[in-house]
């Protein structure tokens, strides 16, 4: 990025800099929605354990 931002200038900087964040948000996002559907797994098997015992 430092080679870049010397030679073209600090769009390119900033166009990297955003992609970087956009691709960590993707990230993030697809790691909070694989832990919500475990969650959800293990809560309907709960469920479904107290719904069997008296």
């Amino acid at each position: 990025m430092v080679v870049l931002a010397i030679v073209e200038g600090d769009s390119w900087t900033t166009a990297l800099g955003s992609l970087g964040l956009v691709v960590i948000a993707l990230v993030i996002w697809r790691g909070f929605t694989r832990h919500d559907r475990e969650y959800q797994e293990r809560m309907e098997r709960l469920d479904e354990r107290l719904g069997r015992d008296p």
